[in-house]
């Protein structure tokens, strides 16, 4: 679908003047507000939520909601790859802030989290039958390993 505002979209080879250019623009928005008053009116849209509707400060809120997530992804998929010991994830095409950053980051989440699911799974049900281990053998629970950076320490103090 080609956008309502773009300038030219339904003008033929000939060159127009900035009058007609500008006509066009001007028609474009009016045929975009009317479309949108219509819908409005389908659902009893007050004047005053449809005046900040139309400004701007939504469009910067969204902006800076779209920084805001792309980070957030960012931080958990390299949280997620770092535990599930892979190398850390490039963004090889998106630009910088971009909603199509913001999708490529939303898919290699979905990606990833089945991959974290299962390993999280199966560190549980280790932990759980380490537990039942220590009870059978009567290793008090306070000296269960917990986590990862536990086996670590107890693997270097005993070496």
């Amino acid at each position: 679908m080609v956008s309502p505002f773009r300038v030219g979209s339904t003008v033929n080879a000939r060159r127009l003047s900035v009058n007609d250019s500008f006509r066009d623009v001007e028609n474009n928005i009016r045929r975009a507000v009317a479309k949108l008053n219509e819908l409005w009116d389908q659902i009893h849209m007050s004047e005053s939520a449809r005046v900040s509707r139309v400004g701007v400060a939504s469009e910067e809120s969204m902006v800076a909601a779209v920084g805001t997530d792309i980070e957030n992804g960012l931080n958990k998929i390299d949280r997620m790859r770092s535990q599930l010991k892979m190398e850390p994830w490039q963004n090889a095409k998106a630009p910088p802030g971009s909603i199509e950053l913001l999708k490529s980051i939303e898919s290699e989440m979905k990606k990833l989290k089945p991959l974290y699911d299962t390993r999280k799974r199966e560190q549980d049900e280790l932990l759980e039958q380490l537990t039942q281990l220590s009870f059978r053998l009567g290793v008090e629970e306070e000296n269960i390993v917990r986590n990862e950076e536990d086996v670590s320490q107890s693997f270097f103090m005993n070496s």
